[in-house]
């Protein structure tokens, strides 16, 4: 990773009783607005539509887009999107995985450039269950670099880009793997036109 790149790790982040409340709301796996990642790279559900979040889901939303990115460090001028684009209630079941990938950087309807994800784990986890937040150096072909354990409200933030590989190792446990995700984004023209994940 690039100096200054490191992720943010930040523990009890969220009201513990509005996380509480965004788990047993959750939509079940029929849910009609996920997005079901089904493939070699990925067996995970993503939201679909903003709007359609629980309520307080939705609240948790709106209280991430207000982080102060400079406060903790992370240098860039940028913006949340609020129609969550690519970000929202993420879940990855028992068996799920994500690939190690780096971020799509064009946002493919405004052209904006991803800057900052932020990740708020959602429910109760025990560390034999798998599911780390994977960190690899040298083009994602090392042994991960840093692991972080979905453990209930810790929140992780970092900067995207072409040294950002990540990933999700193998759900092994019997719960589901719950995520918040909140994405900042920058106007500028950049050089990248990845406007989707590129898979290792």
């Amino acid at each position: 990773m690039e100096s200054g790149s490191h992720p943010v790790v930040i523990e009890d982040w969220a009201p513990a009783g509005l996380l509480r409340a965004v788990d047993a709301e959750w939509p079940s796996l029929d849910w009609r607005y996920w997005h079901k990642y089904a493939e070699e790279t990925a067996v995970k559900y993503g939201s679909m539509d903003a709007s359609r979040l629980p309520g307080s889901a939705r609240l948790l939303m709106s209280r991430m887009a207000e982080i102060d990115l400079a406060s903790l460090g992370i240098d860039v001028t940028a913006f949340p999107d609020l129609e969550l684009h690519g970000a929202g209630l993420h879940c990855i079941p028992p068996g799920g995985h994500l690939g190690t990938h780096l971020d799509g950087a064009v946002h493919p309807l405004t052209g904006w450039h991803r800057e900052v994800n932020a990740i708020l784990f959602v429910g109760q986890w025990q560390p034999e269950w798998g599911g780390d937040l994977c960190f690899f150096e040298d083009g994602g072909e090392a042994p991960a670099s840093l692991r972080v354990s979905p453990r209930f409200n810790r929140l992780v933030l970092f900067r995207t880009g072409d040294s950002m590989w990540h990933g999700v190792e193998k759900v092994t446990g019997p719960n589901q793997r719950r995520t918040l995700s909140m994405f900042w984004w920058s106007a500028a023209r950049m050089e990248a036109t990845r406007d989707r994940a590129k898979f290792l």
